[in-house]
């Protein structure tokens, strides 16, 4: 395991800051009449093309192959690497292999089964990761992905601790995702770093692509814009299939879904969802309270 616990008053620190960073362009951006005029406006993001069936036949098609990928793999270390001693963890990037390496697959294998069965379409519209051409540059999104990140960071942790106090409350298990577990017991550094990749690349532009791109927007065209907010968060939140992190991962959602709403890019809300996992598993590594 990384040894940050022996910097773990650095780390508070750390979490402190961005949190207050955070916080202050919370309020920034709530005193702003701009941000008030793109939050009320239905631009920058248009609307999507894609039909009730192409919809349905994409997130079928996703979860296939998702489903194979992950079995696939998964058999394979069974086979090979079942009796590692790192096994936890070269399971995980088995199953994140499959799970988010092959359902990203979806686009380019349902465009070109689209294309072909209606030919005069040409390019099939309405099915690509990213709708338009990104008109902001690279270090654009990654500041505004950042900036999400921020002010994404004090909510969650506020709605974490009082949802804990709910479950509390309630009598239900209040243990963290078994994968914060997995972490902490890796030690090897290969493994580590495939484990990263995973949690922190794979994941966000598959998990950003499905639920942003696709639920959200698909939502937000029929629905309008508050329930596909709240309809994505939720299913977002129950996906995760742990009762401890289900809300404080909808209330995260609430914010990847307006980043991607107010910019238009589905590049800022994959960077805020890769530095949330990544300063998750800093966390981790450092001894924080999950």
């Amino acid at each position: 395991m990384i040894d940050l616990q022996s910097h773990q008053d650095a780390v508070y620190v750390g979490e402190g800051v961005i949190e207050l960073a955070g916080l202050f362009l919370l309020g920034r951006y709530a005193f702003s009449p701009t941000f008030r005029k793109k939050i009320r406006s239905r631009e920058p993001l248009p609307r999507w093309r894609i039909s009730a069936f192409d919809f349905a036949l994409l997130l079928l098609v996703a979860t296939l192959l998702a489903f194979v990928g992950t079995l696939a793999l998964t058999a394979v270390w069974r086979a090979v690497y079942s009796t590692a001693a790192n096994r936890e963890g070269i399971a995980v990037i088995a199953s994140g292999l499959g799970l988010d390496g092959c359902a990203l697959l979806v686009w380019p294998i349902l465009r070109t089964f689209l294309r072909q069965l209606t030919p005069e379409l040409g390019e099939h519209p309405g099915l690509k990761p990213f709708e338009r051409p990104l008109r902001s540059t690279v270090s654009g999104a990654m500041a505004r992905g950042a900036a999400a990140f921020a002010v994404a960071l004090p909510i969650v942790s506020l709605s974490s601790i009082l949802w804990s106090m709910c479950l509390h409350w309630l009598g239900l298990p209040e243990g963290p995702q078994e994968l914060i577990g997995i972490f902490n017991r890796t030690h090897s550094p290969l493994v580590m770093t495939g484990m990263l990749v995973v949690a922190c690349i794979l994941a966000p532009i598959n998990e950003e692509v499905i639920f942003r791109r696709s639920i959200y927007h698909f939502i937000r065209d029929r629905l309008g814009r508050s329930r596909a907010v709240v309809i994505s968060a939720l299913i977002f939140g129950a996906v995760h299939a742990n009762w401890y992190s289900a809300v404080p991962l909808a209330v995260f959602a609430v914010v990847l879904a307006l980043s991607y709403e107010i910019t238009g890019d589905i590049r800022v809300p994959i960077i805020a969802h890769a530095l949330f996992n990544l300063n998750t598993i800093i966390g981790i590594f450092a001894g924080l309270p999950q």
